[in-house]
């Protein structure tokens, strides 16, 4: 989100500046703080977001000269990195990153989600085609759950919403999900490949596509599309890479015309 808000278009090279400085402040803050919280999943997909920004950035500043075009160096990009380096290694020694932490040791509620992902399959499957049903998971779950699984706090959510929507609803949930995953990644396919990479709509469209690709991810160990907040950005996603894919097809029928 902070590449595509550098990369929106803006009338003056001052104006892009601002945009870059509050863009990398933000971002500055957001690395230390995904090691704060102690997520490895966190880490996994604050990476793949890193990783995009290259992707998705574009200058929007026209008119720039050749000489400065083809400059090789960039004192700000060297000491932003130099900054994001100093504020991590600073989270790391003095609140002793959790999520390195983790990642280093042994993570029992992790080990416990592992472990109860079989029972879960196992027990989705007596209940196909139709389903446990929407809301069932921890009373059903409980009449089937193995002694060595049992611990002081119940099982409330299978920490895999893949795998907790085929228990709920069985086939139907099944064929969503593909439905779902073949529709996003023909949205996504088609959206890289638009030649107009500056317009607003396409950069926002890709960056949609990548938010649904972290959402997704995260959702293998965990259940981020439950929150309400987090189920209003996907649909604003969806809106947003169906627009940019409108747009184009209306700029192309434009040209023709």
């Amino acid at each position: 989100m902070l590449a595509v808000f550098a990369s929106i278009d803006v009338r003056s090279r001052e104006g892009h500046r601002i945009r870059l400085m509050i863009a990398g402040g933000v971002g500055v803050l957001l690395v230390p703080l995904l090691l704060v919280t102690g997520s490895r999943m966190g880490i996994l997909v604050g990476i793949i977001g890193l990783l995009s920004v290259p992707f998705l950035y574009r200058n929007p500043v026209r008119g720039v000269s050749e000489k400065r075009r083809g400059r090789r160096f960039n004192p700000a990009i060297a000491v932003g990195a130099f900054g994001v380096f100093t504020l991590v290694l600073l989270t790391i020694v003095f609140s002793r990153a959790q999520a390195l932490q983790r990642l280093a040791g042994d993570d029992e509620n992790q080990d416990l989600r592992l472990q109860v992902w079989g029972p879960i399959i196992e027990q989705g499957w007596k209940y196909f085609p139709f389903g446990a049903g929407a809301g069932a998971f921890a009373q059903v779950y409980q009449t089937g759950e193995r002694g060595e699984l049992l611990y002081p706090n119940y099982v409330n959510l299978a920490h895999n919403d893949f795998i907790e929507v085929f228990f709920s609803f069985g086939l139907a949930g099944l064929g969503l999900i593909i439905a779902a995953i073949i529709l996003w990644g023909m949205a996504s396919y088609k959206v890289w490949r638009l030649s107009s990479d500056k317009l607003p709509s396409t950069l926002v469209g890709r960056m949609a596509s990548i938010i649904m690709l972290i959402l997704a991810i995260a959702s293998i160990s965990d259940y981020p599309l439950r929150d309400p907040s987090m189920m209003a950005l996907w649909t604003v996603c969806c809106l947003w890479l169906v627009d940019a894919l409108q747009t184009s097809g209306q700029r192309r029928v434009n040209n023709l015309e």
